[in-house]
């Protein structure tokens, strides 16, 4: 993967919009208001949103080495969830035992994995016992 042309392109774009970022102050502005949300009593939740962020590469790299080149990581899915959300989904085509990929875009995706990114693992329990209640 690291090799394919889309992935090194990608790697590029990503390092210019960085640059681009620290250049123009986003990177400081958004330093700011971190700083402002820990003093405000939202430190957990940035670390979580930081361990989510620092996850999504990650994850669609697995994805694909288990799944094919057509999986995909959805993150922040709600499914209608009035409260909470499902911080990744891996998803893959639908495809029969041994059935090979094909350029038919339209064929159905499973879902293959739900994932909770913790930064504490000591916090997977609370989260476990709150899906099972906001998904049954």
């Amino acid at each position: 993967i690291k090799l394919c042309p889309e992935y090194t392109e990608w790697l590029r774009a990503s390092n210019d919009l960085q640059v681009a970022r620290r250049v123009l102050g986003v990177l400081a502005l958004e330093e700011q208001v971190e700083s402002a949300r820990k003093y405000t009593g939202h430190v957990r939740s940035s670390a979580g949103k930081k361990s989510e962020r620092d996850a999504a590469d990650m994850l669609h790299e697995l994805a694909v080495l288990r799944f094919g080149p057509e999986a995909r990581v959805l993150r922040n899915v709600r499914l209608g969830m009035a409260s909470g959300e499902i911080d990744a989904l891996i998803i893959a085509p639908a495809r029969r035992c041994g059935e090979e990929s094909s350029d038919n875009s339209a064929s159905p995706y499973l879902v293959q994995l739900a994932v909770e990114i913790k930064s504490n693992p000591n916090d997977i329990g609370g989260a476990f016992e709150r899906y099972c209640s906001t998904l049954s």
